[in-house]
């Protein structure tokens, strides 16, 4: 479990410690710029750190996964719509979660490295962060599901205005889950990985559509 904080401490602490080594040396880069340069560099570790998974899950990747895939991201998908709508219609008032709107902002700050963060490198990020560890050290699968979706979930809630905000750890959760059971399912890091990517690239392209 200690591998799993400290790469997940990693994920969100990383961007702040390269922002303040910048300023020291009175280098100033936007909040974009750091947050590549940061993952970047976390990605590069990963990949070292985690060389002969990559290898192996890469060498023993098949159709067979393709289809687990997207079956199950398309379950998540799915639930993910209905319970935002819900939330956001609902319970909000035609609302719609802080995690959206940070994304959408930055998506106009600067469309194409935020693009390519929120489709490929994060995915990777996330997956290796809040999930291949987990998985190596849990034993009960369904502990394993549950913590790793509830942490995956608990990142991507901002409470602003009301602790109400909290319910959006519903969809999020869903969401965790579904690339928690496809890496469950493959026992292979790609599968939730792609699954992850697709799901954030359809986010993205419908983020554009409606920027």
């Amino acid at each position: 479990m200690k591998n799993s904080i400290i790469n997940i401490l990693l994920y969100i602490l990383l961007p702040s410690i390269i922002n303040i080594i910048l300023l020291i040396f009175n280098i100033k880069l936007s909040i974009i710029l750091v947050c590549f340069i940061s993952y970047i560099i976390l990605l590069i570790y990963y990949f070292i750190k985690y060389k002969d998974i990559f290898i192996n899950d890469f060498k023993h990747f098949n159709k067979k996964n393709i289809f687990i895939i997207l079956k199950y991201w398309f379950i998540g998908f799915i639930l993910m719509i209905i319970f935002n709508f819900i939330i956001n219609y609902v319970i909000f008032n035609n609302g719609i979660s802080n995690n959206e709107m940070t994304n959408r902002t930055l998506l106009l700050d600067n469309k194409i490295i935020y693009s390519i963060m929120l489709c490929f490198i994060i995915p990777i990020l996330e997956e290796i962060s809040f999930r291949l560890e987990f998985k190596k050290n849990i034993k009960n699968y369904k502990i394993f599901l549950i913590l790793s979706s509830f942490i995956f979930a608990i990142m991507h809630i901002y409470i602003e205005n009301s602790l109400l905000e909290l319910i959006y750890i519903i969809p999020y959760f869903i969401l965790g889950y579904c690339f928690s059971y496809i890496y469950y399912k493959t026992n292979n890091i790609y599968s939730n990985i792609l699954a992850h990517m697709l799901h954030n690239t359809l986010t993205v392209i419908i983020l554009l559509i409606g920027l």
